[in-house]
């Protein structure tokens, strides 16, 4: 087993970029009010997480951060943060004299409203809207959560002057004090989720269809801002060339993975049929960042390269890769994870 990442993955930002270069310019806009993310003050930006590490207590907005920013476990010296928070958590700017988030929330980008969620029971989201948009010839999605109210339906056209709803407090685990906007934007995984969930879940209800937020993976929303602050984003390729590989999976090759059908470049335009296996490369963080062929033969998903850390990979991967050191393995949360990549009804 391969043990680091392949050279040609070193490549990948490369051909990105270049890619990219044909593509066009993609702009998002604060959902909020709230622009404290680009005035050095981030703590007036992110919402808070309560925590209690090792006896003590303590409210970091760090906590309100996309990334590995939840759960610390202490590990030899070190401390490591082994949950992923998928988007980021705003605050309010204003309140009602009840304490009540009086903050309209606005879609980031131009696009089209293809899912509301208003029954706040259904999902941990709580109430939630999610927006297609249209980027470099494939579909994004960003999704909003935790209002309070929704002012769109399914099929409206909207852009940053429209208003999606009110900032709440909906759905688990939190309260009037901490609530705020969830922000995500990111990529469909598998357009046959529905078929996927019913074959895994039988006994249970898909109440939001390809839109459940476990069939959307989240980009780094907050640098995306960001960048579009200083000038706009080139095109998705061209950001997620920056993203660092960190593992990748390989799977018997049984026809073109629906979300390569979605995101072409993904492929760098490799051809792969014809090849035994494919390889799919993820960040740390479990984003798809490259399909390529591979030449090697495998009967079931299995790891083909990963970054080498003494730390326990369930740690860093959200548990999607066991073992460590030279002992990386597909967990059953990782392998679960490539299927509903792979899966064709």
């Amino acid at each position: 087993m391969t043990l680091s990442i392949p050279t040609s993955l070193t490549c990948l930002g490369c051909f990105l970029m270049m890619t990219a270069s044909s593509l066009g310019q993609i702009r998002l806009d604060l959902p909020t009010e709230n622009d404290a993310i680009f005035s050095g003050n981030p703590e007036k930006f992110y919402m808070y997480v309560t925590r209690d590490f090792e006896g003590k207590k303590s409210t970091p907005w760090e906590g309100g951060q996309y990334g590995y920013v939840r759960t610390p476990v202490r590990v030899g010296g070190d401390v490591v943060y082994r949950r992923f928070h998928e988007g980021i958590d705003i605050r309010p700017t204003r309140r009602s004299s009840s304490g009540e988030p009086l903050d309209k929330v606005h879609p980031v980008a131009p696009g089209r409203v293809v899912h509301v969620s208003d029954n706040p029971r259904l999902s941990n989201y709580g109430r939630y809207v999610v927006v297609e948009h249209r980027w470099d010839g494939s579909d994004y999605y960003s999704l909003y959560a935790h209002l309070g109210s929704t002012e769109v339906k399914v099929g409206d056209r909207v852009d940053h002057s429209d208003v999606l709803g009110q900032m709440g407090y909906t759905g688990r685990g939190i309260n009037r004090t901490r609530a705020h906007l969830h922000l995500e934007v990111g990529m469909l995984i598998n357009g046959d989720y529905d078929t996927y969930f019913e074959k895994i879940m039988p006994n249970a209800t898909n109440h939001h269809g390809i839109y459940n937020g476990m069939n959307i993976k989240a980009l780094d929303v907050s640098r995306m801002l960001k960048e579009s602050k200083q000038g706009g984003i080139q095109s998705i390729p061209h950001f997620i060339a920056k993203e660092k590989p960190f593992y990748s999976v390989l799977i018997p090759n049984r026809g073109t993975p629906d979300l390569v059908k979605r995101y072409p470049w993904l492929t760098r335009g490799q051809r792969l049929s014809g090849a035994p296996s494919l390889e799919i490369v993820f960040t740390q963080s479990s984003i798809p960042i490259a399909v390529q062929p591979s030449e090697r033969r495998v009967s079931e998903p299995t790891i083909g390269s990963i970054r080498r850390s003494s730390t326990p990979y369930s740690y860093l991967t959200s548990r999607k890769v066991g073992g460590s050191g030279e002992k990386p393995v597909l967990s059953s949360s990782g392998e679960a994870f490539v299927n509903q990549i792979t899966y064709s009804k």
